[in-house]
């Protein structure tokens, strides 16, 4: 591969990569619901983030879409709900009868499907859509007849949204959502429709690192996966800050601890020769220090591949097994699980894989 971006050639491998990004990133639910993402061939991340969107609208179908409450006031004889007197006494003083009352109804019109049709809109006016797929978010678009779409998309209050055991099949779709707004809707009067890359935003490299940590803590349960703080010693200065490992693993009294890295490039040139960043090589170096012996613990790099000839490699320092990988973005994504669970059996031995 050439250049480092999404639009890189094996086009339609690497945005379904992102797909399975995505979908461990984000926990979604079921990944069987999604199946047949892996197969499919896709003109750009447009049109990826439509074939998401429109499998999630037809599971949501199917288990019931995301209902809530909403206040409804009306006049008339067929009372429900809670009367209001002082309203209902203002009807009576201008001579008309009934009276004025509200309740609850349990509807469809949630702000996350109001999202999501807003979003499936989005998409439906793309060119980087599929025709056959733009006939499907019609067909879908007619499932949410009942729902109204987000006056300004660029106003959504993304941090307020919150997800419980029924509507927790909503968080993948919602994260799409995300994109399709940033990417789409934002970018639109700015110009042509632009794909998302490596060295575009941070969005990416952010996916990466959740890619990782979710991806140990649903097929290595028994590993403890998570993010840890590593504090400086109680002699360093205030100014010396908590840094925040992207994950940790544990069994049997080891510990290996991973640090995501995903630039546009991985070597840079020192004399004539690539080498690795000084700064990456330094914090995994202290990230292990920091977690215990030398004995216990190891660091690895685990760099998403840009297409450069870099080979995996490990070595000592100080008594401390430390690495680096590279996982090629452009091969099938059975490819890259295979890595990842090699990397664990490494570490640890012959671990189950759930």
């Amino acid at each position: 591969m050439g250049a480092a971006s999404l639009e890189t050639k094996p086009e339609t491998v690497l945005v379904r990569n992102v797909y399975w990004l995505m979908a461990y990133a984000f926990r979604a639910v079921d990944l069987r619901d999604y199946a047949q993402i892996g197969a499919e061939d896709f003109r750009g991340m447009e049109d990826l983030l439509a074939a998401i969107l429109l499998l999630g609208v037809e599971a949501q179908r199917r288990r019931g879409f995301d209902r809530g409450y909403r206040l409804v006031e009306e006049d008339g004889w067929r009372i429900r709900g809670h009367v209001d007197l002082r309203k209902t006494a203002g009807l009576e003083l201008s001579g008309e009868l009934g009276a004025h009352y509200d309740y609850d109804e349990y509807d469809e019109n949630t702000l996350l499907n109001r999202i999501m049709k807003t979003c499936l809109g989005a998409l439906l006016r793309s060119t980087m859509v599929s025709a056959g797929r733009r006939n499907r978010i019609g067909t879908a678009l007619g499932w949410l007849c009942d729902v109204g779409e987000v006056d300004d998309p660029r106003r959504i209050p993304w941090g307020r949204l919150r997800y419980h055991r029924n509507n927790r099949s909503y968080q993948l779709l919602m994260n799409v959502c995300y994109l399709v707004v940033n990417s789409l809707i934002l970018t639109q009067e700015a110009g042509p429709l632009r794909l998302a890359s490596f060295d575009d935003s941070q969005w990416f490299s952010t996916l990466y690192e959740h890619f990782l940590l979710e991806y140990y803590r649903r097929h290595f349960p028994q590993l403890g996966a998570h993010a840890e703080s590593v504090k400086p010693s109680a002699l360093a200065p205030a100014f010396v800050p908590v840094m925040l490992t992207d994950v940790t693993l544990s069994y049997a009294g080891k510990t290996l601890i991973l640090d995501a890295k995903c630039y546009g490039k991985i070597l840079s040139m020192h004399y004539g020769r690539g080498i690795l960043s000084a700064d990456h090589v330094r914090q995994i170096y202290y990230y292990a220090t920091h977690a215990g012996s030398a004995e216990d613990v190891s660091a690895v790099l685990v760099y998403a591949g840009t297409g450069e000839p870099v080979s995996d490699a490990d070595w000592i320092d100080q008594g401390y097994r430390l690495g680096c990988r590279v996982l090629d973005l452009g091969l099938p994504f059975d490819d890259i699980s295979s890595k990842l669970d090699a990397i664990v059996c490494d570490a640890f031995g012959d671990i189950s894989k759930t």
